[in-house]
């Protein structure tokens, strides 16, 4: 029962609200007052207690509950056209962009490639296309954010004969360019949907995290090439270290990079990400310019947001971001008042898995809370395929007459 009430869409936005209040918000406040001080950790505090009361608002405003009534009008889809269109598209895009990538970053990995090396592949293998090769930007990233999960979520709910099949080519293509925690997009609607069945014990939870620690550490490993096999060994200070909560700081090995990575990294990229409004914008709203789809819409010159955070952080980097958390995208963007209508309007989706009674859909929260714990709400709107899964839910209704289903709330 642990993790049945653990992953239900019921308590999704409490959980989001606690990680949330946690790394923007208690963190900060600690490494302010007793390691780092800075006016714009003070900020970012304040910014994330701001940012919870709009989404807990907009979380319990039944705005678009109609839509998820039983009489309300959908179109029928069946489920194998939805799986045919997804796989079918997903094979292609594979073929083609493993056949135009000018290396495969975990084959050089395998075979030695250095640290630099690898970096310049993982920006060529996507983000470095040019031309009509750009579509494949974002192909893989609807498809591997929302629409092979979903369909990946469907096959295991329907015990589909191809389930195991399908699950190791999107696991395989997941690490194939070394983007780390990618791999998860694959596991964590299964996770939800065996845990909606309750088929977790405490046991077969810690064998699941101590698998994705062990991949996690591994890609790690791989990514940073020669680099990993060093015998230098920097003395980095750990958690303790005031430098561990800025991009200054050097981790000592992959467990520390690790370690640094998902503590630290996401909060002082957020304060980065003021404190560039502040110097180069003044802090004045963007209007849409951080977004490509805003910008082309309004006319507006082009802003790269993350972009711009990286040069500060670690100097210019053609193919690198460093996102932050989506509210700060709203500030940029439309100042307070962005920070609570991105907000309000988070609280709404959670409150739409919550209402949905499609249970592939409703597997999606666990990425979906990722996507925006350290990622832009446009983009993953967007880019990541979600304004398209909603709209989806809303309108369609995904039918299989002989589908099994699974008891989720």
């Amino acid at each position: 029962m642990f993790f049945y009430n653990l992953t239900s869409t019921r308590v999704a936005v409490f959980l989001f609200v606690l990680a949330v209040s946690l790394v923007y918000m208690w963190l900060p406040l600690f490494v302010n007052f007793a390691l780092l001080s800075s006016e714009y950790f003070l900020k970012l505090a304040f910014m994330t207690f701001f940012s919870i009361i709009s989404l807990l608002v907009g979380y319990s405003i039944p705005i678009f509950d109609s839509r998820f009534r039983p009489q309300a009008v959908r179109i029928r889809v069946g489920v194998n056209t939805v799986h045919f269109f997804v796989w079918t598209v997903f094979v292609v895009f594979l073929v083609i962009t493993l056949y135009t990538a000018p290396a495969i970053p975990i084959l050089s990995a395998l075979a030695g490639a250095d640290t630099d090396e690898l970096s310049i592949q993982r920006g060529a293998f996507l983000k470095g296309r040019e031309g009509a090769e750009v579509a494949l930007i974002y192909i893989s990233t609807i498809f591997v954010s929302a629409f092979l999960p979903y369909s990946l979520a469907k096959m295991f709910i329907d015990r589909h004969k191809f389930r195991y099949i399908v699950l190791l080519i999107f696991f395989g293509y997941s690490i194939s360019f070394l983007q780390k925690a990618l791999f998860l997009n694959a596991l964590l609607p299964l996770f939800y949907v065996a845990s909606q069945r309750k088929k977790i014990s405490l046991t077969t939870a810690l064998m699941i995290v101590v698998g994705c620690s062990a991949v996690l550490y591994l890609v790690t490993i791989l990514s940073m090439g020669g680099a990993a096999n060093s015998s230098v060994v920097v003395e980095s200070g750990g958690v303790s270290s005031p430098d561990f909560y800025s991009s200054k700081y050097l981790p000592s090995g992959a467990i520390d990079h690790l370690v640094w990575r998902i503590v630290a990294v996401p909060m002082f990229t957020a304060a980065d990400t003021l404190v560039v409004l502040k110097q180069q914008f003044d802090d004045l709203p963007l209007l849409g310019a951080t977004s490509t789809f805003f910008s082309g819409l309004f006319s507006l010159d082009r802003v790269y947001l993350e972009k711009l955070v990286f040069e500060y952080e670690w100097g210019w980097n053609e193919t690198a971001n460093s996102n932050a958390v989506f509210f700060t995208e709203g500030f940029a963007n439309f100042g307070w008042f962005g920070v609570w209508v991105y907000s309000f309007f988070v609280g709404q989706t959670f409150r739409w898995f919550k209402t949905s009674d499609d249970h592939a859909f409703k597997a999606l929260w666990l990425i979906y809370f990722l996507g925006l714990f350290t990622g832009g709400l446009i983009g993953t709107l967007l880019s990541n395929g979600y304004l398209l899964m909603f709209l989806a839910n809303f309108f369609l209704r995904v039918w299989d007459k002989e589908s099994v289903t699974v008891r989720a709330n």
